[in-house]
């Protein structure tokens, strides 16, 4: 009683901390800019065989929903919030050693329909809420600051994306209608935690893998392309896809290295990772370089199963012990 009660006090500092940057970051730079900044998806990249891009996640409300109105009549046009999701224990190869530490993200969910937006208006702060969904990816205009010791304070527009979850079914899933405090509502998630994030999909690589390695961690990125089951009524009629990146690690990272290529098709099935990220910016008004914090939402596999379009284990390691002999071989060529 008394660890599990000390684990949730960490935890309750920890996203107070992270929260209170992560929701004014995306708050201020994209939710005032998204109904006028939308723009079409620009990927060259195969569809994929079939569609599943299914999303559930069990979590509680970070804060009330913002909800934009229309200028000339006044009605709820979206809705927008953060749910505050804790990952299974399952093993990621992320997770190395820490299956049993509680590791919270905050996905982004977001709606246009006035059916949705009237459920989500009617929630409160540390509501428990559970989401059906689908994973969505949008380029969009972020407004970012000219900050730091040369900074001028100026505007600065950036291109940018957001990932975000769009509801299809949305239920309160409070006890007996109860209200709860923040600790009630992570103890609530705590004890749901093996379905409180996760995510299903069927993807095309639009790119080669990126592998990287050092001496602690393995790790590869990727981008799929994965066709749309619903109709995003927020985004361009035009664009049938989503794009999301794909982040593995340990064995499963080296595999993906050797195994997939541009045009693979696999199946994932794994969780939601939010997370922050440094970018540069060169301020249109005084010229001087600043930095600042954007975020993402990647997804981190628990398994993998490769459909078509990949190399075989085997032959992909025949393949790399060779490519290696050849590099040796000529490398002792130039030094001798």
């Amino acid at each position: 009683m008394h660890k599990e009660k000390s684990r949730v006090t960490a935890a309750l500092f920890f996203v107070k901390k992270y929260v209170s940057f992560f929701t004014h970051n995306i708050y201020v730079s994209i939710h005032s800019v998204i109904a006028k900044g939308e723009q079409g998806q620009n990927r060259t990249c195969k569809h994929t065989m079939g569609r599943l891009n299914d999303t559930r996640l069990f979590g509680y409300m970070v804060d009330k929903a913002q909800i934009a109105l229309d200028n000339e009549t006044g009605k709820s046009i979206r809705a927008m919030f953060h749910l505050a999701v804790i990952r299974s224990t399952r093993f990621s190869g992320e997770n190395l050693h820490m299956t049993d530490k509680i590791m919270y993200d905050w996905p982004i969910i977001l709606s246009t329909d006035p059916e949705m937006i009237a459920k989500i208006e009617k929630l409160e702060k540390y509501d428990i809420v559970d989401i059906k969904g689908t994973f969505v990816t949008k380029k969009i205009i972020k407004n970012t600051y000219c900050k730091g010791e040369n900074g001028c304070n100026a505007c600065n527009k950036v291109d940018g994306n957001i990932c975000y979850i769009m509801p299809i079914a949305l239920a309160k899933r409070n006890r007996e209608g109860d209200i709860y405090t923040e600790k009630q509502a992570m103890q609530e998630v705590i004890a749901n935690r093996e379905f409180s994030n996760n995510i299903h999909l069927i993807g095309n690589l639009c790119n080669p893998v990126n592998y990287f390695h050092d001496d602690s961690v393995q790790t590869s990125v990727f981008q799929v392309a994965t066709d749309r089951k619903y109709v995003v009524t927020s985004d361009n009629s035009d664009i049938h896809a989503d794009f999301p990146i794909i982040r593995s690690y340990g064995k499963q990272a080296k595999k993906d290295s050797i195994c997939l290529q541009k045009g693979s098709t696999i199946v994932i099935d794994g969780y939601l990772h939010t997370r922050n990220f440094p970018r540069k910016t060169i301020c249109s008004s005084c010229g001087n370089e600043f930095e600042w914090k954007d975020c993402t939402t990647e997804i981190i596999p628990f398994v993998e199963e490769y459909v078509a379009g990949y190399i075989d284990y085997e032959t992909a390691l025949k393949n790399e012990k060779q490519k290696a002999a050849e590099e040796g071989a000529a490398y002792a060529e130039s030094i001798f």
